[in-house]
């Protein structure tokens, strides 16, 4: 047998359900086999009367239109080649195939999927919406074919802004050289979001028409700030300066003069213009908060950590570490002061001077951090005094 030039087509969005006519009945309880390797595909069906339907197949795993080979036999006759087309169907579908003594026939859909139904004729254009046909409007060519807009034409010179109640847009006057788009009252609260001044000639040729947004201050091109009658600028203005209100008009100062108006004293001047906490702190005359130490004395050292603070309250830096031991023998071992695990010295205590004070440190510990002691090879160490010194 051989396959015709129509291909079966098998959903990619739902299942899909075959039911084979066999033209030469085999008789009942006949296997009819459907075989599609690349897809992994293996479905069958008994034959009864002459017709066999094939166990449904699911939404099948693969690009919509590609095409697969497939195999179809009946009982134990030779196979028959065939072609399977992927569609993308949405829903379920039943199509037939018909096999005769010499070929296989792909049939129409028995029901459902099957594509898509053709859109209807009536001369209107349609597109596919939720699964069905839907009228594609007419695209608007004027204007004035928006429901929002005028039905005419205003006069020469006008321009589309949007109305008062913002339901709609109507064509008003243009605001020209000396004249003003707004006369006195008051404006809604958050209508304007910006304040733009622009010449005659700039406003005209605004792009796309003033924005209803924004307040349009028309200029003949040379105004500026000291133009305004309620602003005045003192002669020789240096850079920096300020702009404040005074009542009834707006001043420059000096930021001398804007520190004193927002009441802000010499001394807290000083303290706003320090780079970091530690500028701040000498400042205020706070340079060492405050000074303290972890003071011990291990009078038969072992080698072990001992545990200087567990756990920090606050923030601290370790600044200085000093010892002073008792050493019978030459090895006398190591001693390492450390921070939430991170080593701050590390002392030889056989060669090291003793007493021994280290040079400057620096160590932050956090709050939470371990201080801590580790001692290796003491065996020939007593009466080990020790001093850490932090600030706070």
């Amino acid at each position: 047998m051989a396959c015709n030039a129509t291909r079966i087509e098998l959903s990619n969005s739902a299942v899909t359900t075959l039911t084979v006519t066999l033209t030469s009945d085999p008789g009942d309880g006949t296997t009819v086999l459907l075989i599609v390797d690349g897809l992994a595909i293996t479905t069958s069906g008994t034959t009864s009367s002459g017709s066999a339907t094939l166990t449904p197949i699911g939404a099948v795993t693969a690009d919509t239109n590609s095409i697969w080979d497939a195999i179809i036999q009946v009982g134990t006759n030779r196979p028959a080649v065939a072609e399977v087309l992927i569609t993308e169907t949405n829903t379920a579908q039943s199509l037939g195939i018909t096999i005769t003594d010499s070929q296989v026939t792909y049939c129409a859909a028995l029901a459902g999927g099957g594509g898509i139904e053709e859109a209807p004729e009536d001369g209107t254009t349609y597109g596919r919406q939720d699964a069905g046909w839907v009228q594609i409007p007419s695209p608007v060519v004027s204007s004035l074919d928006l429901t929002d807009t005028p039905s005419s034409y205003g006069t020469a010179g006008e321009v589309l802004a949007l109305n008062s109640g913002a339901t709609a847009f109507e064509f008003v006057a243009n605001v020209a050289s000396g004249s003003a788009a707004y006369t006195g009252g008051t404006v809604a609260e958050g209508s304007i979001t910006d304040v733009i001044a622009l010449t005659d000639t700039q406003y005209t040729n605004l792009t796309g028409g003033p924005d209803p947004t924004t307040l349009y201050v028309i200029t003949d091109g040379t105004t500026s700030i000291d133009d305004l009658d309620d602003v005045s600028i003192s002669g020789g203005v240096s850079n920096d300066a300020f702009l404040m209100y005074q009542g009834t008009n707006w001043h420059d100062r000096t930021p001398a003069q804007a520190r004193t108006a927002l009441g802000i004293s010499s001394f807290g001047a000083s303290l706003i213009d320090d780079a970091d906490a530690s500028a701040a702190r000498t400042t205020l005359g706070l340079a060492n908060v405050k000074t303290d130490s972890y003071v011990g004395h291990i009078e038969a050292p072992t080698d072990t950590t001992y545990y200087i603070d567990a756990a920090t309250v606050i923030n601290k830096t370790v600044t200085e570490l000093y010892l002073k031991w008792t050493n019978d023998l030459s090895n006398a071992g190591t001693l390492v002061l450390s921070v939430a695990g991170s080593t701050v010295d590390t002392v030889d205590l056989s060669s090291a001077s003793n007493p021994y004070t280290s040079s400057a440190l620096s160590t932050l510990a956090t709050s939470g951090d371990e201080i801590k002691i580790t001692l290796t090879s003491v065996a020939d160490v007593s009466d080990l005094r020790f001093v850490v010194e932090y600030t706070q």
